[in-house]
């Protein structure tokens, strides 16, 4: 007679670690507080046996509705077996708790569900509907004040759903928690100039000329950067229409690199703000300079007939024929 049975049968093999678990599970209903403690580490560390453990979490639950170490290890397991809507549920509870640590970490698992659920769908009105949630729980987030806790989080995120808006509200917070620090004032500035928020835009230029010497700094110790800042100041400067201002950046890189398209570029500005005056002093002390160049040269003689400066134009048409020959 043979014992062995005539098809694959699969036996289960129930592991130490669940066994003890049952064993807690059952003292705990019985009501060994200490034993509860004990079993209450083992679920929220357990991570082998999902189902196993969501029931046992479930009955715990029950006896204590209010444990946010529970409920949070439950939601967790709910993610892992893919009970999305289940875990929502639950967090819901979560994001109305008076512990601002508890609804943050609550709203960041639902921020988290709804991000898995728009990588794992390739339907494009599902994800629009599902960026559309992802925006406005951010937006939730930051004004009510809960992304404080964690500024950098959401200010990467706020890239990933795409919204100036919100970057920029997050940025306005990290800068009023970190008032010196020039890459959060300049990201500031460009979010909010891509937002078209002038007003804040101001405030973080502001702030950063406040800081010339951290945000700028000298061209002996940084040519490159030193270039990048004070172009970024001149064109603030245009962009407000302060023309005499934007013109005295533009000679200040000419005065440390003797580049003439700085020069040029100053005259340019001062021209465009219809400071005549102030171009024509500025074309008569580098008269030169503006020669070596004949497309500027010609500029010259344009401006001073503008400016009404008819001997100064005969002078200097006379300097051009001489030059050019033209």
């Amino acid at each position: 007679m043979s014992f062995v049975p005539d098809h694959d049968t699969r036996v289960r093999v129930v592991s130490l670690k669940e066994i003890v678990l049952i064993i807690l599970f059952f003292s705990t209903i019985l009501g060994l507080l200490h034993s509860r403690d004990v079993f209450e580490k083992l679920l929220l560390s357990e991570k082998s046996n999902y189902d196993l453990t969501e029931a046992y979490l479930r009955n715990l639950i029950r006896l204590e509705p209010k444990n946010s170490d529970l409920l949070f290890r439950f939601v967790d397991v709910l993610i892992h077996q893919g009970k999305y809507d289940l875990a929502e549920h639950t967090l819901r509870a979560l994001e109305v708790s008076t512990n601002p640590s508890d609804r943050l970490r609550a709203q960041k698992l639902r921020y988290e569900i709804l991000k898995h659920l728009y990588f794992s769908t390739s339907d494009t009105e599902a994800r629009q509907t599902l960026m559309k949630k992802l925006r406005t729980l951010i937006w939730q987030i930051v004004k009510e004040g809960d992304a404080d806790q964690d500024l950098k989080y959401w200010l990467n995120e706020s890239w990933f759903v795409e919204s100036p808006r919100i970057r920029m509200e997050i940025l306005k917070r990290m800068a009023a928690k970190y008032p010196k620090n020039v890459e959060i004032l300049e990201n500031l500035y460009y979010t909010a100039m891509t937002a078209k928020e002038k007003d804040t835009a101001k405030f973080a230029m502001e702030a950063l000329i406040a800081l010339h010497d951290r945000w700028i700094g000298t061209f002996e110790e940084n040519p490159g950067r030193y270039r990048e800042k004070m172009t970024m100041l001149a064109e603030y400067y245009l962009m407000n229409r302060f023309y005499r201002r934007a013109a005295d950046v533009y000679l200040q890189l000419f005065a440390v690199t003797k580049e003439n398209h700085y020069l040029f570029k100053a005259l340019d500005v001062l021209i465009w703000g219809g400071r005549y005056d102030d171009a024509v002093i500025l074309a008569k002390k580098y008269e030169g300079r503006f020669l070596s160049n004949e497309k500027e040269a010609k500029k010259i003689l344009e401006l001073y007939l503008k400016a009404g400066r008819v001997e100064e134009a005969r002078r200097y048409s006379l300097k051009l024929l001489n030059r050019y020959g033209r």
